[in-house]
């Protein structure tokens, strides 16, 4: 569900304002919701194969 003309002017004003008020925390913000995505992937698959390793050890230790 998109956002209404009125909430998407108010969003924007908000937005510029915190770019104004402090743009060194927008920008780090920012990058951050860029990279996040890509490292909790990451993180998943090397958690998800450590894991497989581990109980493969347990398992073939009777």
């Amino acid at each position: 569900m998109g956002l209404n003309e009125r909430e998407q002017r108010i969003l924007d004003e908000i937005e510029r304002q915190f770019y104004e008020e402090d743009p060194h925390l927008a920008e780090s913000v920012a990058k951050a919701a860029l990279v996040r995505p890509r490292q909790h992937r990451n993180l998943a698959i090397a958690g998800l194969a450590i894991g497989l390793v581990v109980m493969l050890y347990f398992l073939t230790q009777k």
